[in-house]
């Protein structure tokens, strides 16, 4: 499951780029048919790929704390009893 969100992630990332690219530079967009800066619903989409981006992240950061906590309580596992 790991892969499978660092993958998403990887690809919400690179399209962000894509997308801030364009815009940044002013590029023209063909199929569009204009240019980064008059791109309709810019902020939108950075609000939206952001908000997405930061929902993911935050989701392995408290898995990842909540699996150090688990892990730290070693009073709990039956193997630690004699």
């Amino acid at each position: 499951m790991n892969r499978t969100v660092n993958t998403f992630l990887i690809g919400i990332l690179l399209l962000t780029s894509f997308i801030s690219i364009y815009v940044g530079f002013n590029m023209p967009i063909t199929f569009l048919r204009c240019t980064g800066e008059y791109l309709p619903y810019k902020e939108e989409i950075f609000l939206g790929l952001g908000l997405l981006v930061f929902i993911i992240v935050l989701r392995k950061a408290i898995r990842r704390w909540m699996g150090i906590r688990i892990v730290s309580r070693t009073h709990k596992f039956k193997w630690t009893q004699q």
